[in-house]
Parts: structure tokens; C-alpha cells; sequence
């Protein structure tokens, strides 16, 4: 029988356990960033400041396409 799939978290917290129970304390870093590393890959993380670049810009399309929109109706109405 297989088991099933584990979560991120606990892969995470499984990592986490097995680092802790086998080191001293002097190389506590070096053994948990792979760990960290490896879950933090599964997503898809970008920095808050691109974030905030991508919406502002989203934001001025939206409003682009609002104006066009607008400009295509008085057009259609001039017909």
C-alpha cells in the first residue's frame, strides 16, 4: 500500500525534525537552509516590490482599456 503524498508543511516539518535531531547546534544553518530552500522552491514566490510593479501596471491597463471602451461606444454612437 503507498502512502500518501505529503503536504509542503510536512515536508517542511519533516526536514526540519530530521535536521534537528541529528546536529549540534554550530551547524544548525548550514543543515536547515536545504531544507528551507527545497520547500520554499515549490512555490512560486516573487519580491513584494514586483509584485506591486505588476499591479500598478495592471492597474493603468485596466484603466486603458476603460477609456477605450468608453471612446469606442461615443463612435459607435456617432454612426
Amino acid at each position: 500500500m503507498s502512502e500518501r503524498p505529503q503536504t509542503p508543511l510536512e515536508t517542511l516539518f519533516a526536514g526540519l525534525r530530521d535536521a534537528l535531531e541529528e546536529i549540534a547546534p554550530d551547524n544548525l544553518g548550514n543543515r536547515l537552509r536545504p531544507v528551507l530552500e527545497g520547500f520554499f522552491e515549490q512555490f512560486q514566490l516573487v519580491p513584494r516590490r514586483d509584485y506591486d510593479a505588476h499591479l500598478a501596471t495592471l492597474t493603468r491597463l485596466e484603466e486603458t482599456v476603460s477609456r477605450l471602451e468608453s471612446r469606442i461606444s461615443e463612435l459607435e454612437l456617432q454612426r
